[in-house]
């Protein structure tokens, strides 16, 4: 495993401990009971809130909610890593991006210092895991070198009738999936909750909530929840199904590229 690849839990509570820039928050925990931690770097805008942003743009005027037009506004950028358990790829790069911000360099003593100085004209939300009861489950370090079967066990679980594995996209069939599951998969927390897939409107688990408080709290600028563990050894980006045509089209572009690069894992 090469030195900079972090993306245990156990890292992120050492950052937790030893992080001397950073306002460190403990936001919660998790339905097992795992702390959940947020790494914040900048100064906290003042708002100027008078109303929710549903009021705000019933009232035709997002600034109620978040005025974002201050001389001292400083752009707020969020980042979430670990949503499921066996996609460690985007918890690898909060936990690298928090010891740049720390230190300059990666885990592996590579500098970063133009990464730093630019990300220091931000405020940087940053969470290593929102599901650390999923990433607690999965005994790896990386899925490299693992098959997709591998992959989907271990990320979605078996099915309790059959023991056949649930896979993706049929893991979302059952919400919860504890009572169906005979192994939970990484992509749920202890109560058997995608969080991906948690009521919008009603949320079950503690963990959802943590994330809407956060933004409701922050009104960050930019968002990104990130993930991993793609069938092909090539990156890959979802396609936005809300964004811009110009967007769009960019993303069509990468995937005409990407289709003709990519080699899909074995299932073996």
């Amino acid at each position: 495993m090469q030195p900079y690849w972090k993306s245990s839990l156990a890292d992120a509570e050492a950052l937790a401990k030893t992080a001397t820039k950073a306002e460190v928050f403990m936001l919660g925990q998790s339905a097992g009971g795992r702390n959940i931690y947020m790494f914040f770097y900048g100064k906290k805008n003042e708002l100027g809130r008078t109303a929710n942003l549903s009021s705000a743009l019933g009232a035709r005027n997002p600034a109620f909610y978040a005025d974002k037009d201050a001389e001292d506004y400083r752009p707020t950028v969020f980042l979430a890593g670990g949503i499921h358990g066996a996609e460690f790829e985007g918890s690898m790069a909060v936990l690298n991006f928090i010891k740049i911000m720390e230190t300059g360099t990666d885990f592996a003593g590579m500098p970063h210092t133009d990464l730093q100085a630019a990300a220091a004209q931000v405020n940087l939300m940053l969470v290593p895991f929102c599901n650390p009861d999923g990433r607690a489950r999965v005994p790896f370090e990386s899925m490299a070198g693992k098959s997709l079967k591998d992959l989907r066990y271990y990320d979605q679980g078996t099915w309790k009738e059959n023991g056949a594995l649930c896979g993706w996209p049929d893991c979302k069939a059952a919400h919860p999936i504890k009572g169906a599951a005979d192994f939970l998969g990484g992509y749920f927390n202890d109560d058997g909750i995608n969080l991906m897939h948690d009521n919008s409107f009603l949320p079950m688990a503690e963990e959802t909530k943590i994330l809407y408080r956060l933004t409701e709290e922050y009104a960050p600028d930019f968002t990104v929840l990130l993930h991993g563990g793609d069938n092909c050894e090539a990156n890959y980006f979802l396609k936005p199904a809300y964004a811009p045509l110009c967007v769009k089209k960019t993303i069509m572009e990468f995937e005409e590229r990407f289709e003709a690069e990519c080699t899909p894992m074995s299932l073996s």
